[in-house]
């Protein structure tokens, strides 16, 4: 196995790493999101709030808490994995003597041509506000519940 072998070996890791954590995030924000939706049916079933939503008002917080730090602890290992991967990326440019990352960024650059919107609409941004969310409906319960 010479050292071509071995990197791109460890840049299949490294993306199959990414992936998971992707995923793994994918996952969870569905299970938390239903949960939270599932805790709210139960608060509106009798069509009021009252002190005994305070409960499940706190648990609404803490879900979106718990989300919103999962989620980041999950982005954070997907960042590491895509710095190894450019580490890799650039030892193979230098291995194979050929400019491997620049086709990469040159495809980068069109697409961001293409989706300008595309830098700032990021999908951990979109994963914190939903959490976000869940954590303002639990806090409007809980002062709707505690009067």
């Amino acid at each position: 196995m010479d050292k071509l072998d071995v990197l791109m070996n460890l840049y299949r890791e490294e993306w199959a790493q990414r992936r998971h954590y992707r995923e793994l995030r994918a996952r969870m924000a569905g299970v938390l999101l239903a949960t939270a939706g599932a805790v709210v049916a139960v608060i509106t079933i009798d069509k009021r709030v009252d002190r005994g939503d305070i409960l499940p008002g706190i648990m609404l917080c803490v879900i979106g808490l718990f989300g919103a730090s999962f989620s980041k602890i999950k982005h954070d290992r997907y960042d590491l994995h895509l710095d190894r991967t450019t580490e890799i990326l650039k030892e193979v440019d230098s291995t194979l003597g050929a400019p491997v990352t620049e086709v990469l960024t040159r495809g980068t650059e069109s697409f961001r041509k293409k989706h300008p919107k595309s830098d700032w609409l990021r999908l951990d941004v979109m994963y914190y506000t939903l959490y976000t969310c869940v954590v303002i409906v639990g806090g409007i319960i809980v002062a709707m519940s505690a009067r």
